[in-house]
């Protein structure tokens, strides 16, 4: 596999950057965007906590990208919340922020008009001791499982 390049490091450093200076749904979309965009060459990124103020991008254990911010695992779990909403808009359906897994196509980036879609897969982990997106590329037709069977293995929303 081959290593992310400097360019896409740069890229994605710049976006999550942004969220030091200022957290709303736009710069988390920003952020969101560049990931979607770079995704079919990434093949997967993740977005963790490092420590009480580091968040960092890892795609296939390397890392991508870090970033000191001021409370880094309540900017995680606002990440975990806004990417939900998008996910529940693309796959028509809920998405739960805390546990999930959901696979749906995404627009390449939001103020793409080509039309081009990106089939992918989004997990979500954010629980009181684990903050945790990881989002990756799925090359090939769908292969989530339907929602019962999600049911059956302990994932999927809670109702």
């Amino acid at each position: 596999m081959a290593a992310v390049s400097q360019a896409q490091k740069r890229k994605l450093h710049a976006k999550l950057r942004r969220l030091c200076k200022r957290v709303d749904t736009k710069v988390v979309d920003a952020v969101f965007d560049e990931i979607f965009w770079q995704l079919d060459k990434l093949k997967s990124v993740s977005c963790i906590l490092t420590n009480a103020t580091g968040l960092c991008l890892q795609s296939r254990n390397e890392l991508v990208a870090e970033v000191n911010l001021p409370r880094a695992k309540t900017v995680l779990r606002l990440m975990c919340a806004r990417l939900a909403v998008r996910m529940s808009e693309a796959a028509k359906r809920e998405v739960s922020p805390y546990d999930d897994l959901v696979e749906s196509e995404m627009p390449r980036a939001r103020f793409e008009l080509r039309g081009a879609k990106l089939l992918c897969r989004v997990r979500f982990e954010n629980t009181p001791d684990v903050q945790r997106i990881e989002i990756e590329y799925v090359p090939g037709p769908r292969r989530i499982p339907p929602r019962s069977k999600l049911a059956e293995l302990g994932l999927g929303a809670k109702r």
